[in-house]
């Protein structure tokens, strides 16, 4: 008691004379912290948790499990002087362990030690441990250490905290640092003010009346509604059992999965995954009135690295049956669905090749299923849209025990900040994704499901404007209807935890507007089984979802006007009776409540800016369910579509019917499927079908796709481009943008003869126009150009006609502005915000070759990548050359039609010297920085079909 006293006194002395704090781990970060323990007796897990803290927001929490003569540690190397400290200080919470050895190693690799035991397990307390009060270790020293038996604290090694006795635990550290006063209370940081909101919408925008009109048509059946559309991405396992406020979330929110991720790479030994951790997770959630969505990750150690293939694909294969017979077999804990992998497109989350990706993901899911037929497994984890052909192919193809496919989509990626409205009416990533399922299910003859995880970009900070505003139900609301039409299995939204970085909880520990909308929504639906039914509204500023389920109905109407749109909606019902019918909303300047009833019949409701609704009632007449489940592709016949993609290189475009089902349509040279004979000759089709067009089909039909046999044009639609854009404002688009004009080429014209037309060129750029690279002074005088747009019902046509007294010629540089050069780019979603290489961008670009009249094939830059064909270069004289591109509106995706217009820009670089920047022509913005990947498309003019 004497010697604290003076080790007390002493520290505080030191306090006097100004020493300093050196902190070690805030809890924000675990990196450093090491998982210790034999393998065999005993297993502990080490992450930070953003679910529990003392300060800040975030802890280091270590869950063990310990037989008889095992150990485990929480630990990490120190290298470190600390002879101007005098104590280890830290906040720890204990659950299952009452007792903690925390263990400091010298240069001498001599270990001392000392021992925390709990006064309120359970409870946050604070611990301050003097460097006098450890003491020589009698029950371990390694061979070799020093034996003086005196702490060296010149050079500490090793720090490390061992949970004492037997059993399983669970224990967390905040704020671990070592001072010179071991106080009392440490002073916590002051709280950071917020930082002022970055609006999404318009709160305080003046109200804009409008109306609109909803039909929804019970007679029209479109498929069954998934009850597992509003569920949670959680956390690695360990997390939420014990979590009062998770269960508490869980509950109100109605999740009916929550993702739980069990990583081999963390819990395995003896080439056996402990369970332990993920019953007890399982468990609580079935308490809580939920369900896990399993997620079997990592390679164990015995296997190779964390995110490598396993060394034996047989070997991890058995662990993963394991845990299946484990949860489902043994326990009966019933978890329906299960993954295989994550990030399985990420170079650091799968470091092997797709092929071997397949082949381990198909063996895996293969011997999970023999153990449990009835579980529903999906592949992949993906992160992009094209690592479905990439990985998601490579499985699905190999083992029909493969169900389908899981991806994740960036909802938040691309929002500019005060502008949702925008960010609302964007294509969804995700679509084209299906799509490429819905290929991949043709080709392999049986149905693919889909699991889709909404993540949210960037969502790391306590005070989120875009989280606490009710940006993100309404976004979820349209996640939801989108992935209800394209016949999703599982949806889930990340973070459904209660962390108050980027969960479900604020920062002050309330729940966030979204809990409202997924306890309202996942209330109604997993009631009872539900059949979508179509449903249309009157203007793409609404959306809307409409199911039936026997005598009940719902209507999800979503309304994506975010600058003071307020819609009045007027219902019409199609072959079905409204007996009652109630109303909940959650908007600008509404909180979600109670239902209130809707009177007229539910014919009339008012839809507040940036809001989401929820109609549901009981019909006077009950629905009855469908005797079969619905077509995706429709009954048999004839079927018109509109194309929305064209895909090439597999032969096929993906279509939407009139009903507003998407569908894929293979046309000519069909490879057979392996053991698949073919009930009739396909006909090649030989017409190049455009996006836009409308087709009327006769061919076989087998959900989701078709396989045509005769396809006849029906007419073009306008404004359907193949973008990452859809629904968008045309004219805010194009407002204070340059816009000139390609003329529509008489037919039987030869285009060979545009350089040689008279009149006036569509653009001229004279030397004093002549624009310096990267702010150095243009350095020529001799540079001139002419340049004619023109195009018929096949291609688009650019010719540039150069005066230049040097021609620079050779191999293509590295960088198109070192060498005479037309660069031509393409923005055909005539993108809002910054960026380029998406979707709907083409960069071409051609280069002057040799003074014989011949040019470099020209690269096709942007996603589409490549090559392109269509150049003709000449050199009529010493002084001159002209370049002619001939460009298919197949390689634009686009559909020509006078009036059409979408993002272009043209640069004429000049060089006279090898490798050097003389200077260019910029036609626009956006494009004249070399640097392609800081290019910006969405500075681009616009050419209109004139």
């Amino acid at each position: 008691m004497n010697t604290i006293r003076t080790i007390l006194l002493s520290c505080f002395a030191l306090c006097a004379m100004g020493g300093e704090v050196l902190n070690l781990d805030d809890g924000e970060k675990a990196g450093s912290w090491q998982a210790r323990h034999d393998g065999k007796l005993a297993l502990c897990d080490v992450r930070t948790t953003f679910n529990l803290a003392k300060v800040g927001d975030g802890s280091i929490l270590t869950a063990y499990r310990k037989q008889k003569g095992g150990w485990c540690s929480l630990g990490r190397v120190i290298n470190a002087d600390w002879t101007t400290y005098a104590c280890l200080r830290f906040w720890v919470r204990m659950d299952g362990v009452n007792d903690l050895e925390v263990r400091l190693t010298d240069t001498g690799n001599e270990n001392f030690i000392t021992k925390v035991t709990a006064k309120t397990p359970g409870e946050w307390e604070y611990v301050a441990l003097p460097f006098a009060s450890f003491e020589r270790n009698k029950g371990y020293q390694a061979q070799g250490a020093a034996s003086d038996g005196k702490l060296d604290l010149i050079k500490i090694t090793d720090l490390s905290i061992s949970p004492l006795g037997e059993g399983e635990g669970r224990f967390w550290l905040d704020q671990v640092d070592v001072a010179i006063i071991p106080e009392a209370q440490p002073l916590l940081p002051p709280a950071t003010p917020p930082a002022p909101p970055a609006r999404l919408f318009e709160l305080d925008a003046p109200l804009v009346k409008k109306t609109t009109k909803v039909d929804v048509d019970a007679g029209r059946i479109a498929g069954r509604l998934s009850q597992h559309l509003a569920g949670g991405w959680g956390e690695d396992v360990g997390e939420f059992a014990g979590n009062a406020p998770w269960s508490d979330l869980v509950r109100a929110a109605g999740l009916p999965l929550l993702r739980i991720n069990a990583r081999l790479d963390r819990l395995t030994r003896d080439g056996v995954y402990d369970t332990w951790l993920l019953e007890q997770d399982i468990k609580a959630l079935i308490a809580a009135g939920s369900q896990a969505y399993v997620v079997i990750d990592g390679t164990p150690a015995a296997l190779g690295k964390s995110r490598e293939n396993p060394t034996d694909g047989n070997a991890y294969a058995d662990i993963a049956a394991a845990i299946v017979q484990r949860i489902n077999i043994d326990q009966k804990l019933g978890v329906k669905y299960w993954q295989f992998w994550q990030d399985a497109d990420v170079k650091t989350g799968w470091t092997g090749t797709a092929e071997e990706f397949g082949v381990l993901a198909a063996r895996v899911i293969e011997r999970m299923k023999r153990v449990d037929p009835s579980i529903v497994v999906f592949s992949g984890g993906l992160s992009r849209s094209t690592g479905v052909r990439a990985f998601g192919q490579q499985s699905v193809t190999l083992d029909p025990a493969v169900d389908g496919l899981a991806w994740s989509t960036f909802v938040f990626e691309k929002i500019s900040e005060g502008n949702a409205t925008e960010a609302l009416e964007r294509t969804w990533g995700f679509e084209r994704t299906f799509l490429h399922v819905a290929d991949l299910a043709r080709a392999v003859g049986r149905p693919l499901v889909s699991s889709v995880a909404m993540r949210v970009a960037n969502e790391r900070t306590v005070y989120n404007p875009r989280l606490d505003s009710i940006f993100a139900p309404v976004y979820l609301a349209s996640a939801i209807n989108h992935l209800a039409r394209q016949h999703a299995a599982v949806g889930l939204w990340q973070n459904a935890t209660p962390q108050r970085v980027a969960g479900l909880i604020d920062a002050q520990g309330k729940h966030r507007p979204l809990v409202s909308f997924l306890g309202r929504w996942n209330a109604v639906v997993r009631e009872r089984p539900w059949y979508w039914i179509e449903s249309e509204t009157g203007t793409a500023m609404v959306e809307s979802l409409a199911a039936v389920s026997g005598d009940r109905f719902l209507i999800l109407l979503v309304n994506k006007d975010s600058v003071g749109g307020q819609h009045d909606v007027t219902l019409k019902y199609i072959d079905m009776k409204i007996a009652t019918a109630n109303v909940w909303t959650l908007g600008r300047g509404i909180e979600a409540g109670e239902d209130k009833p809707l009177s007229g019949g539910g014919t009339r409701v008012i839809l507040p800016p940036t809001s989401v609704t929820l109609i549901s009632g009981t019909l006077s007449e009950p629905q009855p369910d469908p005797a079969t489940e619905p077509e995706v592709a429709g009954g048999g016949g004839k079927t018109q579509v509109t194309v929305r993609h064209v895909d090439r290189a597999t032969k096929t475009f993906f279509a939407d019917d009139k009903d507003g089902r998407t569908f894929v349509v293979s046309f000519g040279d069909l490879k057979a499927v392996p053991g698949k004979k073919p009930a009739k000759d396909e006909t090649p089709v030989e017409k190049a079908f455009l996006p836009g067009q409308q087709l009327e089909i006769i061919g076989r039909k087998k959900p989701p796709f078709i396989v045509a046999e005769k396809c006849v044009l029906q007419g073009e639609t306008a404004s359907v481009p193949t973008t990452s854009d859809s629904g968008f404002n045309l004219a805010e688009r194009i407002k204070g943008k340059p816009v000139t004009q390609a003329e529509r080429l008489k037919p039987g014209f030869d285009p060979a003869r545009l350089a040689e037309m008279p009149g006036k060129p569509t653009l001229a750029f004279s030397a004093k126009q002549i624009q310096g690279i990267k702010g150095m002074p243009p350095q020529d005088s001799d540079f001139s150009a002419k340049v004619r747009l023109a195009w018929n019902e096949e291609n688009l046509f650019v010719v540039a006609i150069i005066q230049d007294d040097i021609v620079m010629a050779g191999d293509p540089p590295t960088r198109w502005d070192r060498q005479d050069s037309v660069v031509i780019g393409f923005d055909m979603g005539i993108d809002s915000s910054a960026g380029n290489n998406d979707e709907n961008d083409t960069q071409i670009v051609g280069y002057a070759k040799d003074k014989k009249g011949q040019a470099f094939t020209p690269v096709a830059l942007g996603k589409k990548g490549g090559t392109f064909a269509g150049l003709k270069y000449s050199r009529p004289s010493n002084d001159a050359h002209t370049f002619i591109f001939t460009i298919p509106w197949t390689s634009l995706g686009f559909v020509p039609e006078t009036g059409r217009r979408f993002g272009f820009n043209l640069v004429l670089t000049e060089s006279d010297k090898e490798k050097s920047a003389e200077g260019f022509f910029e036609w626009a913005q956006g494009m004249s920085n070399v640097n392609l990947t800081a290019q910006d498309f969405s500075q681009f003019g616009i050419l209109e079909l004139k």
